[in-house]
């Protein structure tokens, strides 16, 4: 068997799987997409995050 062949088949299976987490990675990244929208469309949601990201950063840096 040529390595080509060998290496072709091994690949194939991974291929299928790539494409299968590709779509979950769509979803996600179409699903914090959204959330962001929200986010920055909500005023008070968007300054209760910017809260809690300072709050965390205060944090970090008094580390």
């Amino acid at each position: 068997m040529p390595p080509s062949t060998e290496i072709s088949s091994a690949i194939d299976p991974r291929n299928k799987h790539s494409e299968d987490r590709r779509g979950c990675t769509l979803a996600v990244w179409f699903a914090s997409i959204g959330y962001l929208y929200q986010l920055f469309t909500n005023k008070e949601l968007r300054s209760r995050m910017l809260d809690e990201m300072a709050k965390n950063q205060d944090q970090e840096s008094k580390k």
